[in-house]
């Protein structure tokens, strides 16, 4: 049951009740719905059913809700005894709304304490973690950004092999054929790696942002629940 439902069900059983009385409860909760800060549905568990507390608002303002056998509610005499007893039942009216209050404070504070007791013992369990999520990530990006240099290395180390290769061509034609072929296969093998690794690069890093971002949503969200 949400806040509109309770209101609304509360409001239909309050009909047997004086305008001015039932005016004044239906405001009363409307702003602790208000100030309590919570989910409506733990508010609603929090005060009972609409008729627990129609009844208990009848019972401070003076109206006694018999329920004949048949099951129907003689609403015109409790409408009658709820006017004579108004002005005699508002100290109990305002004895129960100062328990109401009380309760509110208590609950307030509980979540302070709460909250208090989350950020002492969390804060330092995050920040480890986040420190060996950061540390984790930082190592990776160095291993890849290694291993890209190593390919591009090779490249450039390939491309010197076949340029004295060609050198040698004249004086040492056995070892310049090799040298050539040695520098174009290491250069194929350096590009078509530093291909691959770039592309990787391009499909993990976002990936693993988005990842992070997921991440640090959902203790986000579990801060705002706490």
């Amino acid at each position: 049951m949400n806040r509109i439902e309770f209101m609304t069900e509360l409001a239909a059983l309050l009909q047997d009740v004086p305008v001015e009385e039932r005016k004044e409860a239906m405001q009363y909760y409307n702003d602790y719905f208000d100030d309590a800060g919570e989910e409506e549905k733990d508010v609603v568990k929090e005060l009972g059913s609409p008729e627990k507390v129609a009844e208990n608002i009848k019972k401070d303002i003076g109206i006694q809700t018999e329920i004949a056998s048949g099951g129907a509610q003689n609403t015109g005499a409790n409408h009658t005894g709820a006017q004579d007893a108004r002005a005699q039942n508002n100290g109990t009216q305002n004895v129960g709304t100062q328990n109401v209050g009380t309760q509110e404070q208590s609950n307030h504070i509980w979540k302070i304490v709460l909250i208090v007791l989350v950020v002492i013992f969390g804060l330092p369990l995050l920040l480890g973690i986040g420190g060996g999520v950061l540390g984790l990530l930082a190592g990776i990006i160095a291993t890849v950004f290694s291993v890209i240099l190593t390919a591009v290395l090779v490249v450039v180390s390939g491309v010197l092999a076949v340029v004295s290769g060609i050198a040698l061509l004249i004086a040492e034609p056995a070892v310049g054929l090799a040298l050539i072929g040695g520098g174009l296969i290491a250069g194929v093998c350096g590009v078509i790696a530093s291909v691959l690794l770039v592309k990787l690069c391009m499909i993990a890093f976002p990936a693993a942002g988005r990842w992070i971002t997921k991440m640090w949503n959902k203790v986000k969200n579990r801060k705002k629940v706490a």
